[in-house]
Order: structure tokens, then C-alpha cells, then sequence
């Protein structure tokens, strides 16, 4: 993945952790976009639909959960990887679809294992990362 540069959306209302994360991924060769909310990443991902989607489950306004029904009710299945510090919501982020869920703090290995399988099952099931004809 070091010569590819994949395209991640990092959502978290907290902005020193953001700031971690953009500053590990940019150093990984992604090019990250920022949202501090779930309305926030919304708007991002129907104005350009990420290749991955790291998101909070936590957040207050729209959380996670709801930003992610409605990025995929808009975008179609973009792959989301939630973080989370609380194990009781990883079961129900599952069962609605999420590539992953990741606790909080998060293994750095574990992150980049993950990103790596959801941009590769990406590619394979979206063609390259085609988005035409999404109804937006």
C-alpha cells in the first residue's frame, strides 16, 4: 500500500485524535480528509465518496451509527471501519454491516491490517472505486 495513495475519511469529534490519526495515515502515504462530526461526514462523503471510512461511534448530534445508515442510504457501500470504547456497540455496528470495529485505544497494526482488507474488498466488489450512477 506504500505506493498507492488511498483515500480515507476520519470522523471523530475529538480533533487531538484526529490529528493522531491523519498524521499516522499521511505518514502511510493516505490522503486524509477530516469531519469532527457525523453531519459532517455526511456532507464530505456525498461531495466525494472515500475509499474508507474510519469513524467514532460516540459522537454527539448524529453519531456513527446514524452517519453510517445514512452515507450508505446516499453513497451506496463505502467500507467503514468504527472505533469505539465501549464493547457493547461493536455487536450492533456489525450486524448493520461495518468492516470493522476497532477498540479504543487502537492497535496501530491492527488499524493498517484493516484498512488494507477493506481497500482491497473494495476494490474488488466496487470495480476500482467507480461511484457513477450512486444516486445521490
Amino acid at each position: 500500500m506504500k505506493n498507492q495513495t488511498h483515500e480515507i475519511l476520519v470522523v471523530d469529534d475529538e480533533p487531538d485524535i484526529i490529528r493522531g490519526l491523519a498524521r499516522i495515515l499521511e505518514s502511510r502515504g493516505w490522503h486524509v480528509r477530516q469531519a469532527l462530526s457525523g453531519c459532517e461526514a455526511v456532507e464530505m462523503a456525498i461531495q466525494q465518496v472515500p475509499q474508507v471510512i474510519l469513524m467514532d461511534m460516540v459522537m454527539p448530534e448524529m453519531n456513527g451509527i446514524e452517519a453510517f445508515q445514512e452515507i450508505r442510504r446516499l453513497c451506496g457501500r463505502v467500507p467503514v471501519i468504527f472505533m469505539s470504547g465501549f464493547s457493547l456497540t461493536e455487536l450492533r455496528a456489525r450486524e448493520m454491516g461495518a468492516s470493522a470495529v476497532l477498540s479504543k485505544p487502537m492497535d496501530l497494526g491492527d488499524l493498517f491490517a484493516v484498512l488494507e482488507k477493506s481497500v482491497r474488498r473494495g476494490l474488488e466488489t466496487v470495480g476500482g472505486w467507480s461511484h457513477e450512477g450512486v444516486d445521490r
